[in-house]
């Protein structure tokens, strides 16, 4: 719930779980006494707010390779899109397209959502625009370049706003921590007990 995330309005009441400190310069505010429950889950969501940025940035990696292999091996002749003649080239081009087209995207978005991540109502948003997005990619077309151009810009501006929203997240939860608990965050930042493809493949089951 976001309003975890905020200082007590009032310091005559503070939230469960705070307290009050103040600065060498006077200044009065409120942050999560250690150990408590608070403490341990804000700990806990900065870390999957990092993991979820280590998997977006993953999968946006992987589109765009894609993206860039097409723009390689296709030209557009014509009324159509035709693969530069290369040994092997056909199998790859085809994977590569399919995939773009199976819309991978949107089954992250939604396993960020499921595993906790700070993404909010974003996820709903971005999906629907890429369901929107034209992505047939048909090798027939002369349009097979403006369609790969239109999920290059989605892909990109997604990555953006889902980014955005977890460091968001991650900034808000780290300013109510006191700072031994800030310095634990430092010390699990990067650490992760399973590599980012394996849990990226399982969430893309």
């Amino acid at each position: 719930d976001d309003d975890d995330n905020e200082l007590p309005a009032s310091y005559g009441k503070v939230k469960e779980d705070y307290r009050l400190v103040t600065s060498e310069d006077g200044v009065i505010t409120a942050e999560i006494v250690p150990g408590t429950e608070t403490d341990v889950k804000a700990k806990q969501q900065i870390q999957t707010d990092r993991t979820a940025i280590q998997r977006q940035q993953q999968l946006t990696d992987t589109y765009l390779r894609d993206i860039d292999f097409l723009r390689e091996n296709v030209k557009v002749v014509g009324a159509a899109a035709r693969i530069v003649p290369q040994t092997g080239t056909r199998q790859a081009i085809e994977d590569a397209i399919a995939r773009l087209q199976n819309k991978q995207f949107i089954s992250n978005l939604q396993a960020l959502k499921a595993s906790g991540a700070s993404v909010g109502q974003v996820t709903d948003t971005e999906g629907q625009r890429l369901e929107n997005t034209v992505v047939s990619l048909n090798l027939n077309s002369s349009a097979f370049f403006e369609e790969l151009n239109k999920l290059e810009q989605w892909v990109d501006e997604n990555e953006q706003i889902i980014i955005n929203k977890l460091n968001s997240s991650i900034t808000t939860l780290q300013s109510n921590l006191a700072p031994s608990s800030k310095q634990d965050v430092a010390m699990t930042q990067g650490q992760d007990t399973k590599s980012i493809d394996d849990e990226l493949a399982e969430y893309l089951r």
